[in-house]
Order: structure tokens, then sequence, then C-alpha cells
């Protein structure tokens, strides 16, 4: 019986021949013995082995289906990049996660995912970076790119899948659809709903709205509510648009005056000192091709020494109407009662605190634009109140010269005109103590200033706390010090 082998020349191989028993073993130098069956397995093959025959191995399919994507150059991302949709502005989104991102200025990641294409968004949240772009053919070229250093991929949204695997059938690789039961299906696709977006209508009140939808919302429909037809207006988002970091007013308005806004609202920005002197704007279009062009002609343009972002606006989340009652006619007693305890808390946590009133102030910037040492401008920061609202810079160096200034910053009114709160860095820790001794409560234009170390400075209010305390120690106890003894004869001998 001629059997035919292909050995390589290089390896050294011992082949024999057993024609009777109808196996032919096969021995390479230095390593284990194998056996290759000619005929019956039954003749040759353990008891074992011949269980197993007609079986695949584990995962088999699995481990084809992936072998043959990697041979014909299929991969997940190309999965993916299938499943890649435009925005309704018509951008492609790509994401990566926030610890692989090279930067956190906003204009230098710009200038780095420019290099695949332009135009280039950059949106930034806690865990994630989302990259945008135009062009289909720019993710494309994006991911080549930057993918595999920065972990990116096609930003894809989330689907309610309603096929499942349960059962035997799972084994079989046969998919199975969930059945829905009522009431508990519905409570489903709200939570799945709302998981996704905080401002996602559920899928029951979707099914009750009639008319035209703009961005997922209703513009001007009617809503069935228990078979009631009640008419609710919404703001249109396609014409309202938000603008951020406007620093002139005046030149925002002369430069959104050609495209015939309906109306623009201007709100102060002062929770964040770094951006001191900046404006949020609202702007109502007539039409939506007049809001698209707005966005595609000012959106990161300059004005003045900023870059304004101009936006489709979002509107905040409805909060429930306390004086909604229930079928019974009654008032929920349980969001009443919510909300009493919810003030009774907030009363209580505020007569624990010391004062209040500095709870409210702007954040500092970081400490580091102002000195190397961050702990240094940190313990010897004091906050000033309550003074005029036309005060200038001067007036309080003038007032606070003594304690030698390192720096000033003045804090804006969300809706009043002038600054009424200030932040001054000192020079040590002696310096705020004394400033704050001498300066709380001090006149100034008829105003009584209020100054006191940042709340959340807990290092430092303790300092200043044991020095009040040491200070009303020594006043009580000079107060209560015993007269020496009156001497009858004192009085005789001096003269």
């Amino acid at each position: 019986m001629g059997i035919p082998w292909a050995v390589d020349a290089k390896e050294a191989y011992e082949i024999d021949s057993d024609v009777d028993k109808g196996h032919v073993t096969l021995e390479k130098s230095g390593s284990e013995i194998k056996v290759f069956g000619v005929g019956d397995p039954n003749s040759y093959l353990p008891v074992g082995a011949r269980k197993a025959q007609g079986r695949l191995p584990k995962n088999y399919h699995k481990n084809l289906q992936a072998a043959k994507e990697n041979d014909s150059g299929a991969s997940l991302e190309s999965d993916s990049m299938d499943s890649l949709e435009p925005d309704q502005a018509g951008w492609y989104s790509l994401c990566c996660p926030i610890e692989k991102v090279p930067s956190f200025d906003t204009m230098e990641l710009e200038n780095l995912f420019i290099q695949a294409g332009s135009p280039v968004k950059i949106h930034m949240t806690d865990r994630w970076l989302f990259v945008r772009y135009k062009e289909r053919e720019t993710v494309e070229k994006a991911l080549e790119i930057f993918g595999n250093d920065f972990s990116l991929r096609p930003a894809s949204k989330k689907s309610n899948k309603s096929t499942d695997l349960s059962g035997e059938d799972k084994k079989k690789g046969q998919k199975v659809e969930k059945k829905s039961s009522g009431p508990a299906s519905k409570k489903y696709q709200k939570d799945v709903c709302k998981s996704a977006s905080s401002r996602a209508v559920d899928e029951n009140s979707k099914s009750q709205i009639n008319g035209e939808k703009v961005n997922g919302y209703e513009s001007n429909g009617v809503i069935q509510e228990n078979g009631i037809g009640k008419h609710q207006k919404v703001k249109d988002l396609s014409k309202s648009l938000f603008v951020n970091g406007i620093c002139d007013k005046a030149l925002f308005l002369k430069l959104i005056e050609p495209y015939k806004p309906l109306h623009t609202k201007f709100v102060a920005v002062s929770k964040d000192r770094s951006r001191f002197g900046l404006w949020y704007g609202f702007v109502e279009m007539q039409t939506v091709e007049e809001a698209k062009k707005v966005i595609t002609d000012l959106n990161r343009k300059q004005l003045g020494d900023k870059y304004i972002i101009v936006d489709y606006d979002t509107p905040k989340e409805s909060k429930p109407d306390k004086s909604k009652k229930d079928s019974k006619g009654s008032v929920n007693e349980k969001t009443e009662n919510q909300a009493k305890q919810n003030k009774a808390n907030e009363k209580s946590s505020q007569k624990a605190l010391p004062n209040p009133e500095f709870l409210d102030m702007p954040p500092l910037v970081h400490e580091s634009a102002y000195v190397q040492n961050p702990d240094y401008y940190k313990d010897c920061t004091v906050f000033i109140g309550n003074f005029p609202a036309n005060t200038t810079l001067f007036a309080l160096q003038d007032a606070f010269s003594k304690y030698h200034i390192k720096d000033i910053i003045i804090a804006v009114n969300n809706f009043s005109e002038g600054c009424t709160k200030a932040f001054l860095y000192l020079s040590s820790i002696m310096d705020v103590i004394h400033c704050v001794e001498e300066m709380n409560g001090f006149t100034l234009q008829g105003y009584h200033l209020k100054v006191d170390v940042p709340y959340k400075n807990e290092k430092m209010r303790h300092v200043l706390k044991k020095r009040l305390q040491l200070k009303t120690q020594e006043e009580s106890a000079s107060l209560n010090k015993p007269k020496p003894p009156y001497s009858a004869g004192f009085k005789g001998t001096h003269l």
C-alpha cells in the first residue's frame, strides 16, 4: 500500500508502517509519537477518541468566522463603520476614552484632529472625547491615522434589541423574541428611553403625539392625556440657538443683525471666574434655514479676543407640577411631604454652617495660574462681599493695601450691573488673620463689608477659629483679673 508523505528534508523523521493493522507511526527526533489512522478507526483508535468522532471542537464556528474575517480584511471597525450614521446637522462622530486624550485644550485637539480633514468639532465630557467630521471619508481617514494611538472608534447610538437567547435554544444558536407582557414591557421601554437621554420622550407618550416633529420634539402638537386633547406649545429647537463665549454684546448684535433674528437674550457668566466678562446668548431665528446658516457661518468665529460657539439650544427638563391633583381630587401627599422634608433639611444645614452667605460664591481659578506652589495662594485667600456695585479695583486696593496684596479678582453679578464680590490673594497667613479681624464690618461708602476666609478652605478656617478663640480668652481673662488688695497704710505713706 502506497501512502504519500510530504516530509521536510531539514527535519529528521522516522516512518514505520504496519499494513496489517492499517496505521502509520510518524516519529520526529526529540518529539512525541503521533498516530495517523488509515482505514477503519476502530482498529487503532482508543475508546475516548472513538467517542469524540463527529464532535466539533469548542467555539469551532466562532473561531472559523473570526479567521474568515481576518482573511477577508473585515474587522469590528468596519462593522461599526457600517452602523455609523450622521446626526441631524449632518456630522459624523468619533469617540475615545478621556484617559487617551493627549490634551484637554479644545484648540490643541482641534489642531490635531484637523490633520484628517476639516471642518472638525471637538466635544469633551467627563468620560469621553467626541470628534465630529462633516464627511464620511474624513472619518475613515481619522480612524486610520489616530485609531490605534487614541483608541478612536465610531460613536453609535444605543439600540433596544428585542431578541435574546434563552434555554436550550441558546446552545443551538437560535434567536427567540422576547414576549411583551403588558405593563412590564412598557416600563422596560420607558427605562431604556430615559437611560439613553435625560431629555428623551418615553415610548408611551411618543405614540400619543401627532403632528410634525423637530429633533424628536413636538412643535405645536396635541397630546392626548386621559382621553382629553390638551394643546401644548413646545419650543422649536431647529430655530432656537445657543451662543457661548460672547465677550462684547454690541459686537455680537452687529454680527447677528444680517440674519434678522426674532429676539436675542443675554445671560452673564459669573460662576467661573476664568470666564470673567462673558455672556451666554439665546437667539430665536425666523426659519430653520436661517438657523442652519447661522450655525454654519458663525460657529467658531472670532469675536473680539474670544471664539464663539453656536449650536442648537436644548431644553431643560420640565419640573413636575406641584399643583396637579390626582384622580381622587387631593394633592399628592408623597410629593408634598418630600418637598417639606427637603426644605427642613436645607434650613437645618444652613443653621449648622457658620457663614452660609459665603457658600454661593463663585469658585476660584486654578492656583497654578498665579504661582508655582498652589498651596501658597490657596491658604492666603480672603473673600470680600457686600460692597457697592460701583466700587472700583483701585478703591479696594487702597482699603486693603496694608495687608500685602498679591492679586485682586472681582466677580460679576448674575443679573445686575457692577460687582459686589471680590477675592484677595495675600502674602502670608498672618495677613489673612489681621485682614479678617480688622476689616470684617468695615464701612466702605456706606456699606458694611463682609470679610472672611472661603468656606471650602477648612485648613485656614481652623487656624482663624483657634486665633479668635485665643483672643477671646485673653480678653475675658484680663476683664476677670482680680484687683490687688487695698492697703490702708499705703495712702498714709504716699506723699
